[in-house]
C-alpha cells in the first residue's frame, strides 16, 4: 500500500493543483451584454439598401461566439461574411451586406456575455417598402436541448448528493455496526462511477446545443481554452469532473475521501442565478449550505434504505439500527431544518414575496412543488419517528420509501428551477442626492433590465435648472451609454427614459444646467437586478 499510496499522493497533487489553477482562471463577474444599437435600426425604412449591417453592444464581445443571421420575408436565410476584424473581442460587430431586394428582413443575433450566458433577439428592417417578416422567434430556440441539459444535471447532481450523503452518513454508521460506504453500495459503486463522468458529458453537449452559432467541442479540439473558460457553467463541469478523478484514486485516507465529497457537493453552487444576484458571494455560501444539507437528508434516506434490504437479504435482525436511530432522528432534523432556511434565504436573495406570489409562471410552479414535497417529507418523517418511539426499532419501509422518492423529485424540481429564470423582484428606487448641501428626490420606477423611468424633483425653494441630462456609466465594464435628457413635467420636477441593458452597479449623474452658465451635478451608484440563467 505504501508504494500505491504514494503515487496516488503525487496524482493527487497535480489534479489538485490544476483544480486550483481552474478556479484562479475563473472569469470574473461579468453582467449580461446588452443591444444598444444597430444600423440599420429597428423598423427602419430604407430607401437604398444598406451595405453593411453594424451591432453595437453594451460590452466586448468575443467574434467568434456570435451567431448572426438574416432572414428574408419568406424566411429565407442569406449568408453573411465573416464580421470584419473577426479576431478578439469588440463592442462593434461589423458584417458587410450582400446586394439585397427591396423587402422586409430579420435579423436573429446571439452572443456570449462576458459571464457565459448567452444573450439573443431579433429585428426587422425593410427596403423600399414593409412586405412582412417570418416569425422566426419559435424556429431559433433550443426546447429540446434545455430538457436534456435538465435530465443530465438531475443525473449528476442527484447521483453526487446521494453519494455523498451516503458517504457521511456511513462514516458515522460504522460506529453503531453498520455497513460502510463499499459495503452498503456494493456494485452500485461501479455503476455510479461510470454514469458520473457519462452525465458530465451530457451536460457539456446539452448546454453546447443552447448556445447558438457555439460549439463548445469545437472550441475544445481546437485548443480555445480561453474562450471555453469564458463559460462559468463550462468551468463548473470541468471543475466536477477534475474532483471526480480525484475522488476515484485508490489508497488514499478517509479524510480524503469525505473532503473530495465535500467539495464535489458545493460544486454546483456556482453553476445556476448566482451571477445575476447583487450580493453572489453570499449567494454561494448560502447555496453550498443548502445542497449539503440536502445530500445528508436524501443521502441519510438513501442509506437507511440500502441497509434495511441488505439485512433483509441476509435475515438479521434491526438491533444495530435501533441504536443508530437517535442519531439518524437528529442529524436528519438539522438538515431539513437547514434545507429550509438555506432555501428560504435562497429565495429572497433571489426575488421578494410580491413577486413570487405574482408570478404564474414556471418558475413559481418548480418552487411550490418543492415546497409542498419538503412538507411531505417532513410529514412522513414525523409519522415515522413517532411509530419508532412506540414500537421501539421497527421501521415503516413503505413510509421510507416515500419520503425518499419524495426527496429525489425535489432534487430534480431544484435543479429545474434553477435553469428557469426567476421573478424580478418589482421595487421602486428612492433616495435622496446631496451634492453641496443641496438636495435632490430620485425616483426609478420598478428596478431590472429595459427601459425605466427616472424622477428628478428639484427643491422647491432653489432656482429650477433650465436643462436637465442624466448619464449613465458602468464604471466597473468601462462602458458608458449616451447621455439622455430629462424632459420637464412640472416646477422643478423632471423625468427621463433611461436605457438599462446590464445586469450590475451602474453609475447615475443628474447634471443640472442654470441660467448664468452654472452647472451642478448629483451621483450615485444603483443596482439593476436582472432574472437568472444557467
Amino acid at each position: 500500500m505504501q508504494k500505491g499510496f504514494g503515487i496516488g499522493k503525487k496524482a493527487a497533487t497535480v489534479l489538485f493543483c490544476l483544480l486550483l489553477l481552474s478556479c484562479w482562471m475563473a472569469p470574473p463577474l461579468y453582467a449580461h451584454a446588452g443591444l444598444l444599437d444597430t444600423s440599420p435600426q429597428k423598423g427602419e425604412v430604407l430607401k437604398e439598401p444598406p451595405e453593411e449591417l453594424r451591432l453595437r453592444f453594451s460590452e466586448p464581445i468575443e467574434r467568434e461566439l456570435a451567431d448572426v443571421r438574416l432572414y428574408d420575408w419568406n424566411g429565407h436565410r442569406t449568408d453573411l461574411s465573416e464580421p470584419e476584424n473577426s479576431d478578439g473581442r469588440s463592442e462593434t460587430l461589423l458584417y458587410p451586406l450582400p446586394d439585397l431586394k427591396n423587402g422586409t428582413y430579420t435579423i436573429v443575433w446571439s452572443v456570449v456575455s462576458g459571464d457565459g450566458h448567452p444573450v439573443s433577439g431579433s429585428f426587422r428592417f425593410s427596403i423600399g417598402e414593409e412586405t412582412g417578416g417570418a416569425d422566426l422567434a419559435s424556429a431559433e430556440e433550443s426546447g429540446w436541448a434545455d430538457f436534456f441539459l435538465v435530465l443530465t444535471r438531475y443525473l449528476v447532481e442527484g447521483l453526487i448528493l446521494v453519494g455523498a450523503g451516503v458517504y457521511w452518513m456511513a462514516r458515522f454508521g460504522r460506529r453503531y455496526g453498520l455497513p460502510d460506504f463499499k459495503q452498503v453500495l456494493g456494485r452500485g459503486r461501479i455503476i455510479a462511477g461510470i454514469l458520473l463522468p457519462v452525465g458530465m458529458i451530457g451536460e457539456w453537449t446539452a448546454y453546447s446545443a443552447t448556445l447558438p452559432g457555439v460549439n463548445l467541442f469545437a472550441l475544445w479540439w481546437e485548443g480555445k481554452w480561453s474562450l471555453l473558460f469564458q463559460f462559468p457553467f463550462v468551468l463548473m463541469i470541468f471543475i466536477q469532473l477534475l474532483v471526480f478523478l480525484l475522488l476515484i484514486l485508490p489508497g488514499m485516507t478517509r479524510g480524503w475521501y469525505g473532503m473530495m465529497w465535500l467539495i464535489l457537493t458545493g460544486v454546483p453552487a456556482v453553476g445556476g442565478h448566482v451571477w445575476g444576484m447583487e450580493n453572489p458571494g453570499v449567494a454561494i455560501v448560502s447555496r453550498v449550505l443548502h445542497l449539503m444539507t440536502a445530500a445528508v437528508w436524501s443521502g441519510g434516506l438513501t442509506y437507511l434504505i440500502l441497509v434495511l434490504i441488505g439485512r433483509k437479504r441476509r435475515k438479521k435482525d434491526q438491533s444495530p439500527i435501533s441504536s443508530f436511530r437517535p442519531f439518524f432522528v437528529r442529524a436528519a432534523l438539522i438538515a431539513s431544518a437547514s434545507v429550509l432556511v438555506t432555501g428560504t434565504v435562497m429565495v429572497f436573495l433571489q426575488t421578494d414575496v410580491s413577486a413570487v406570489l405574482e408570478d404564474r409562471g414556471r418558475w413559481n410552479g418548480l418552487l411550490l412543488l418543492k415546497i409542498l414535497l419538503t412538507g411531505l417529507m417532513l410529514g412522513l418523517a414525523l409519522v415515522q419517528t413517532l411509530r419508532w418511539r412506540q414500537e421501539g426499532h421497527r421501521i415503516s419501509r413503505p413510509l421510507l420509501r416515500w419520503e425518499w422518492a419524495a426527496g429525489l423529485i425535489v432534487i430534480l424540481a431544484g435543479v429545474w428551477i434553477s435553469q428557469t429564470p426567476y421573478p424580478l423582484p418589482s421595487h421602486s428606487y428612492e433616495a435622496v442626492w446631496k451634492t453641496d448641501s443641496v438636495p435632490v428626490e430620485v425616483e426609478i420606477s420598478n428596478l431590472g433590465i429595459g427601459q425605466r423611468t427616472m424622477t428628478v424633483r428639484f427643491p422647491k425653494e432653489a432656482q429650477p435648472p433650465e436643462d436637465v441630462t442624466i448619464l449613465m456609466d458602468m464604471v466597473d465594464h468601462g462602458m458608458e451609454t449616451e447621455p439622455v435628457t430629462a424632459e420637464k413635467i412640472s416646477a422643478g420636477q423632471y423625468q427621463a427614459d433611461l436605457p438599462f441593458t446590464m445586469v450590475g452597479d451602474w453609475q447615475l449623474t443628474v447634471r443640472a444646467e442654470y441660467p448664468g452658465g452654472e452647472e451642478r451635478e448629483w451621483q450615485e451608484t444603483v443596482f439593476i437586478p436582472g432574472g437568472g440563467n444557467p
